[in-house]
Formats: structure tokens, sequence, C-alpha cells
């Protein structure tokens, strides 16, 4: 998945790189039976408890998390601000490429799950990534690449 995150990234801010000329956008998850759900991606930063730094280490995750930190990530169309107030920021960056990146902020107001985090998740992550690959590249049919994910997904978690 992160891979295809970061090939959509590259592709919506150089156009035609790679003899990729389609034209990207982005739309709201489909809703399914019990409605659209979104999962939050939270970002967190850590301390090490050993470094010999923990001052530094400190006043760097405090500015981090702060609203000029936040300012640079969102005007710069790197990630969402973690303060509401400054979605606009990320909006504009977006919008002055070309992109309209307002579904993601429709799906952050809308029903939203945290991140699952279980033993395995990584490699099932990994797995359903190379297997929707195929649907991305219009080589299969998304229900299948869909069916193949979820069985792989689901035997990775059963089996950590």
């Amino acid at each position: 998945m992160i891979r295809l995150v970061t090939e959509l990234v590259h592709r919506l801010e150089h156009p035609g790189a790679g003899g990729f000329t389609d034209p990207v956008g982005v739309a709201t998850l489909p809703i399914g039976p019990l409605g659209r759900v979104s999962v939050f991606n939270g970002l967190i930063d850590g301390l090490n408890s050993h470094t010999k730094y923990p001052k530094q280490a400190w006043e760097l995750e405090q500015w981090l998390g702060s609203p000029q930190s936040h300012a640079i990530l969102g005007s710069g169309g790197y990630v969402w601000p973690a303060i509401r107030s400054l979605d606009p920021l990320f909006l504009k960056y977006w919008a002055k490429n070309g992109i309209d990146m307002s579904a993601f902020l429709t799906e952050a107001h809308g029903q939203v799950v945290n991140f699952p985090v279980s033993p395995g998740i990584g490699d099932a992550l990994t797995e359903v990534g190379n297997d929707l690959g195929p649907a991305w590249l219009g080589t299969e049919s998304v229900s299948q690449a869909l069916k193949t994910a979820q069985t792989d997904a689901n035997y990775i978690l059963r089996t950590s």
C-alpha cells in the first residue's frame, strides 16, 4: 500500500513522469451496507528512552506537534495538519497543482475507525497491496483482486 500511495503522490506531483499521462484524481470511498467507513491514518512520534539528549528530544517533539510545524506540513502538501483550522493549507497546496483533495476531508468528517494494530498487520497490508496491484493495472477484475486480498490478509492475521 505504501508503494501505491508513494507512486500516486509522485504522479500527482510530476504529471507525465515515466510515461504515465492518465488523469489522476481523488474520490470518496464507496458506501457499503454499514455506510461509508474510513480508517484514521494518524502519525505518531516517539522518543527513545535511551537518548543521550532527552531535553532536546522533548523540545523537538513539542515543536513537531506545534501549529508552526503543522502549517509547514499542510502548506507543503505533505500530510493533513493535525489541527483542523489548518486543513485549508493542505487543500490549497493540492488545488494549485490541479488536484481536488476535498474527498479526504469529507471522509475525515464521516465515520472513522482507528488503524488496526495487531500481530501480522504489516505483512497483511503488504500482501493486500500486492494483491490489489493487478486491479490497479487493469489486468484483473476488482472483485477478484479484493477476494484474493481478503483471503490472504485473513490467513496472515490468523496465523501470525
